[in-house]
């Protein structure tokens, strides 16, 4: 996976970053629908988080859901990374609409950066492009 896909901010948080892109780039190939889903890691030990669902695309809470999870998961921990998956439709000033994940990165000290992975679909599954950031002060 190229560097590039990871910006300069997020590099202690690399490794779980690219296994979220991955797990993406499958379902996405795989699948119209992409259920937002969680990726923890808690004391180098990672996890994957998702809320049941029976629908046929995602419904209404299911982020508020996974934000629980993972707080539930992390109370104890120390060191902890969180990172909060979900689809979106990006409108861009200078051209259309684009399809993107979001990446809500939580660390430790309970600091969130949002960052948008937009993407574009290949014949043999997803292409993603450059993400940028938005950084919002607590």
């Amino acid at each position: 996976m190229k560097q590039s896909m990871i910006l300069h901010q997020h590099v202690p948080f690399a490794s779980v970053i690219y296994k979220a892109i991955a797990f993406c780039e499958t379902m996405l190939t795989f699948s119209d629908v992409m259920y937002p889903f969680a990726v923890l890691t808690i004391d180098n030990d990672t996890q994957c988080v998702f809320t049941p669902s029976t629908e046929q695309q995602a419904s209404e809470g299911m982020i508020e859901e996974l934000e629980m999870r993972i707080n539930e998961r992390k109370v104890f921990a120390e060191l902890s990374v969180s990172l909060l998956v979900y689809s979106a439709t990006i409108k861009h000033a200078t051209r259309k609409t684009t399809d993107a994940m979001v990446f809500t990165i939580t660390d430790s000290a309970g600091n969130n950066t949002l960052t948008v992975y937009p993407y574009t679909r290949a014949p043999k599954g997803v292409k993603f492009e450059r993400p940028y950031t938005c950084d919002f002060s607590d």
